[in-house]
């Protein structure tokens, strides 16, 4: 069984139990402190390992899960080459990047919005950051600095930034792994650039 799916699943269960408490809109929770706040959870997992309520298929990436209400969103990144580079190479793949919003209570995919993007990083597996939900938008920042602000219900995009073209910038060797920040009504993303 793949690791990351056996895990997505747990989390998925954690995140389901608590969807009536504490959101985790962003990077480290709502407050991005890292803290959960809420009350009555189990501090050991049960012998045997906690149940899995649902499971759901995805790709590579090393950004975790935002959930709000009932909707749990999350990136990855497909690719037809096998993702293995040396440390602080760089290679190029192509492939692509998703942005997916599942059901955080039946692990059932909602919506998905996708991308071709080429990667020319070191650990190319998938993208860095943990989409940002909030006022009925979804930010998500990929590993190559393509910025997405989509409709949280239905996945429409909203509007679009790319770095390398809007900015002039190049991609650090590790890729984009700043998570963008809501501040009031402002979007902050470090961007990069000489």
């Amino acid at each position: 069984m793949n690791a990351f799916k056996l895990l997505l699943g747990i989390l998925g269960c954690c995140f389901a139990a608590c969807c009536s408490a504490d959101e985790w809109p962003q990077w480290m929770g709502p407050r991005r402190d890292n803290l959960w706040r809420e009350t009555g959870v189990i501090t050991r997992f049960p012998e045997g390992g906690p149940k899995v309520v649902w499971r759901s298929p995805v790709a590579g990436g090393y950004a975790g899960p935002a959930v709000v209400g009932d909707s749990l969103y999350m990136m990855d990144y497909i690719s037809d080459k096998k993702e293995k580079t040396d440390n602080f190479e760089r290679e190029t793949y192509s492939g692509v990047e998703r942005v997916l919003c599942l059901n955080s209570e039946t692990g059932k995919l909602k919506w998905k919005h996708e991308y071709p993007v080429k990667y020319t990083i070191s650990y190319p597996a998938g993208p860095r950051c943990t989409p940002v939900v909030e006022g009925g938008k979804v930010y998500a920042l990929g590993a190559e600095g393509n910025l997405w602000c989509l409709d949280a219900g239905s996945g429409e995009v909203v509007w679009s930034k790319d770095f390398h073209k809007d900015y002039g910038t190049k991609t650090a060797l590790w890729g984009y792994a700043s998570h963008p920040l809501i501040v009031d009504d402002m979007l902050i993303s470090v961007v990069g650039g000489e």
